[in-house]
């Protein structure tokens, strides 16, 4: 998507002038806010210790916003260096040994006279504030994510920044999977890797947008992702729906891991295996989480561990890796793959091999379909029209849709079944047919 032309102004006022009249007015930390490259205090009290010594910290860049925020303005670039400055002035922590209180007259002097440079752009779409963003962002690369999470306040990425985190003055709570931990050294409870640089972030936004396809199997590349952040095409409510019933599943499996939380490895396979048992059995349920994680986890462990040189060469039948290596050394390298679909596929081939998954799950319904007799005799019922939008419709253009979901339970009978336009059918996802005719004729 195009960025538009942008005007800007350059402002030049002293941290007192800012305090006093600005801080209030500028929200420190939006949406698209990056999350801290370097952690820890020294970080904050190096800006601090530079501005104390007289030394440029470098121009902060803000944005104006709409009459309907609450803030005139948003920190495009430099939140950080803008909440320290108000935290030290207010004795939030030390530099070199004192808060600001106890920094002698001279010393104050300085720190409340030093000079701000800001540049303030005009209003922005956010596809502009993500490009200036990703522009200023040149010492330390922004990664894919971060670049995704630079376009803002857009439904779908607050779809994935939310179940994941907080965020300061947004009443959202995130996915109990996401939950943070009580022990210090990890950030969640119920998984083994942290969110710096938003990498688990990543890994959501992927799982977001298999379920904008109809196979949910398959790759996710970078480029499909960046499309989805820029579709206003997306149904939020069903992908809402469908990434909580995915969070719900590996939480299910962290709970039933016991030997501590989900790895990215598990996460990505879990992921992987689950769409792979949708696909192919539509509504199951697991009987037991802990049974069907120490089965997993002895397969996962034995397919990917590298040392036990597992199953010798690469087999004949993967068409697209040359390379001879042992499979476990392919399987690991796949998993880091999520671009190419058939890494993905065959990662999942092979820890079938080892996990016989199906001793695990009960199938709910195996018949998923209806006959084309079935389809043809209800679409008469119906006049040829379609039940959503009651404009003529087509056989060949039509697809059998469960009038109670088939995640639902809904069986697959005639007397549960209505002829649909397809394009609903894909829109309609796992939703039941009358809430989502509900919804369309709002919208319509």
């Amino acid at each position: 998507m195009d960025t538009q032309k942008v005007k800007f102004q350059r402002i030049t006022i002293t941290v007192k002038d800012y305090l006093d009249n600005w801080y209030n007015e500028i929200d420190c930390q939006p949406l698209a806010q990056r999350l801290p490259v370097t952690e820890g205090p020294e970080k904050r009290e190096g800006i601090i210790n530079l501005m104390l010594k007289g030394i440029d910290i470098g121009q902060i860049t803000l944005v104006k916003n709409t009459n309907e925020s609450l803030y005139t303005k948003d920190s495009l670039d430099g939140g950080h260096r803008k909440r320290y400055i108000h935290g030290f002035y207010n004795n939030k922590f030390t530099v070199n040994g004192k808060y600001y209180n106890q920094l002698d007259l001279t010393e104050k002097t300085i720190f409340q006279n030093y000079e701000l440079s800001f540049v303030i752009y005009e209003q922005l779409n956010v596809f502009t504030r993500g490009y200036i963003f990703r522009a200023l962002n040149t010492v330390t690369d922004v990664n894919h994510m971060e670049m995704l999470n630079s376009f803002g306040d857009i439904e779908i990425a607050n779809l994935v920044r939310f179940n994941v985190r907080s965020v300061d003055g947004y009443e959202r709570p995130t996915h109990e999977l996401f939950s943070p931990s009580q022990n210090p050294k990890n950030e969640f409870r119920w998984l083994d890797f942290n969110n710096k640089r938003l990498k688990t972030e990543e890994l959501l936004a992927r799982v977001v947008y298999r379920y904008t396809q109809s196979n949910l199997l398959g790759a996710s590349s970078d480029e499909d992702i960046k499309k989805m952040y820029q579709s206003n095409e997306l149904d939020i409510n069903l992908l809402n729906l469908k990434t909580k019933e995915h969070c719900d599943f590996l939480l299910k499996c962290s709970i039933g891991k016991k030997t501590g939380g989900l790895t990215q490895q598990d996460f990505k396979m879990l992921s992987f295996l689950y769409f792979y048992l949708i696909d192919t059995y539509g509504k199951f349920k697991i009987e037991s989480y802990e049974e069907f994680m120490t089965n997993f986890r002895k397969a996962l462990l034995k397919v990917s561990n590298n040392k036990d040189a597992y199953w010798g060469k690469t087999p004949n039948d993967v068409d697209f890796d040359n390379k001879a290596r042992m499979l476990s050394e392919a399987f690991t390298s796949y998993l880091g793959a999520p671009h190419h679909e058939k890494k993905i596929k065959q990662t999942v081939i092979w820890l079938l091999k080892e996990f016989a998954v199906k001793n695990f799950i009960t199938i709910l319904d195996k018949k998923r379909s209806f006959s084309k007799d079935e389809k043809e005799r209800q679409l008469l019922d119906q006049n040829n029209f379609c039940y959503i939008d009651e404009l003529p419709l087509k056989l060949d253009e039509a697809h059998a849709a469960h009038i109670i979901s088939y995640t639902d339970s809904g069986l697959t009978i005639p007397e549960n079944m209505k002829m649909i336009r397809a394009s609903h059918n894909i829109k309609m996802g796992s939703m039941n047919l009358e809430e989502y005719k509900k919804i369309y004729l709002e919208r319509r």
